[in-house]
């Protein structure tokens, strides 16, 4: 509520900040950083004219607060914890482009809801389908989003991102992109919320594991690039989702990929994924699954020494004897 309050201060004083800040350190959402090209004005929104730059110094300097403004505005921050004249000046600076960028939006999209344009009609005039890998961190989705969420408040229909980055670039190729995007700290809480919104659909669609493994072409690679393919990733945790989220689901996964590869060099394979730190988390669940089955079915360390090929007098300097170290360990 708090946060709320200061929104509609800020609405008021916005200016409190010298127009110097501008050069400042900003933190940005995501999808609010720039792409690498200016920003172009849309839909009939002409050159910056003498009257375009009034406004830009109305919003970034001109109404600056008096004095005794400026001390009811102190008076009532000491009345809420933890702020201050200072901190809320801070807060500003640091706030500064978004409100800025809020402003130029809702300003953008008067002519946009006037012209009764649909959020994809706005998707493509911002040329948001052109680059499925950049889309993320384009400052334009902002924009978009922002024109989303008031077209949503007027229609019955609701229009969801995730539903139509999916229209335009496919759900495959989306899958792929989110999975990519989220090591990439500028994107990676937007990617996981979007993937997590895309499993969600998949498993309400009713898909089962058998269908998502080929429409991902899980098993179409080779044994030594299956465990770093991100549609490996995207498959388990789906496979996860699907079965509520239990440790059992990672043993109908191996019992899966097992279809496509032979068991021992998928088993060389996830541990040589172990020692990757990209693969390490989901390749140990993947081994854990891997040797309760083997478990289950009786198998015995011996047995195992003998399926890896291991030779009785070199076995202690072949890399794949690893394998049965870390299953007689299993069943320690």
């Amino acid at each position: 509520m708090q946060r709320f309050f200061l929104v509609l201060l800020v609405v008021a004083l916005f200016t409190v900040v010298d127009a110097a800040s501008a050069t400042s350190t900003l933190k940005f959402s995501p999808v609010s950083l720039s792409n690498d090209h200016p920003e172009k004005r849309l839909l009939r929104v002409e050159t910056k004219t003498g009257k375009d730059n009034e406004e830009e110094r109305a919003i970034a300097g001109a109404a600056i607060p008096n004095q005794s403004k400026l001390s009811k505005v102190k008076k009532w921050l000491s009345k809420m914890k933890g702020w201050s004249l200072s901190k809320f000046k801070e807060w500003i600076k640091e706030n500064r482009d978004r409100f800025k960028a809020w402003y130029a939006d809702s300003k953008q999209m008067k002519p946009w809801t006037k012209e009764k344009l649909t959020p994809d009609d706005v998707f493509r005039l911002l040329e948001l389908d052109q680059n499925i890998n950049k889309v993320l961190n384009n400052r334009k989705l902002t924009t978009w989003v922002r024109f989303m969420r008031s077209y949503n408040k007027k229609n019955e229909n609701e229009v969801t991102l995730i539903g139509t980055l999916t229209k335009f670039y496919g759900g495959v190729p989306l899958a792929k992109m989110l999975e990519l995007a989220k090591p990439n700290p500028y994107t990676t809480r937007l990617a996981k919320r979007l993937q997590g919104d895309q499993l969600k659909g998949w498993v309400g669609n009713g898909l089962n594991m058998d269908i998502v493994y080929s429409m991902l072409k899980v098993g179409d690679g080779s044994i030594e690039k299956v465990l770093a393919n991100p549609m490996l990733r995207v498959w388990t945790y789906f496979s996860y989702l699907k079965n509520g989220g239990y440790p059992e689901a990672y043993v109908l996964i191996i019992k899966k990929l097992v279809t496509s590869y032979d068991e021992m060099e998928l088993a060389k394979a996830i541990q040589v994924a172990t020692k990757d730190k990209t693969t390490e988390s989901v390749s140990k669940r993947l081994q854990t699954a891997q040797f309760k089955v083997w478990q289950a079915e009786g198998r015995t360390p011996k047995e195992i020494f003998n399926k890896l090929n291991l030779d009785t007098k070199k076995w202690p300097y072949d890399p794949n004897v690893e394998v049965y170290k870390a299953y007689k360990l299993y069943l320690l």
